[in-house]
């Protein structure tokens, strides 16, 4: 079967990061249906210059924002994101003075052509206030509001900071990707 291109993303879900020296999370949770994802990492190049030409350069890496577009974020889910209280009797996301995001890994699927799935885990990030943009109905014609979470992550103590598995280059996936938060595979000893 020829190598498949991706054509879709889906299941996005997050877990709280309990621990980051022991690397453990809450369980991830799927919380709407993708539309679009959008992960954009900061790099930086800079070139030496010696007798008028190039003689050594060096590109770093920085912070990577992801930006989703869902159909919802649930209230519970943005509590959980956000660090907002959520009260499930009377279904308010209460935001208070002092609240603060937690660290959270965030996962999602993406789709290929082939019938084949890629994978994508970021382990350390926070996420911004959800934008939104509502319009009202016109003419008759409806636009859905759909919010747009934006989130920056950084590398763990570990200096890791995601992780991307794909079916067609692998031998053996891990076991329920998204079912729990998967660690990259070891560094093989050298």
């Amino acid at each position: 079967m020829p190598k498949g291109h991706v054509i879709n993303v889906k299941n996005p879900c997050y877990a709280t990061m309990t621990s980051e020296e022991e690397k453990t999370y809450g369980t991830p949770v799927v919380f709407s249906k993708a539309m679009n994802v959008k992960v954009d990492t900061e790099t930086s190049t800079e070139t030496l210059d010696g007798d008028g030409a190039d003689v050594d350069s060096y590109t770093g890496t920085g912070k990577t924002t992801i930006e989703f577009q869902v159909n919802d974020v649930p209230l519970k889910d943005q509590g959980a994101l956000l660090g907002h209280r959520f009260d499930k009797t009377t279904g308010a996301l209460v935001i208070e003075a002092g609240d603060k995001a937690p660290y959270v890994a965030l996962g999602w699927a993406l789709e290929k052509s082939n019938g084949k799935m890629q994978y994508r885990w970021y382990y350390k990030g926070k996420f911004e206030e959800i934008s939104e943009d509502v319009k009202q109905i016109e003419g008759g014609k409806a636009t859905f509001a759909t919010p747009t979470l934006k989130g920056t992550f950084t590398h763990r103590t570990d200096g890791i900071k995601g992780c991307k598995w794909d079916e067609d280059e692998a031998t053996t996936l891990p076991e329920d990707i998204l079912k729990t938060v998967t660690e990259p595979p070891a560094k093989p000893s050298v």
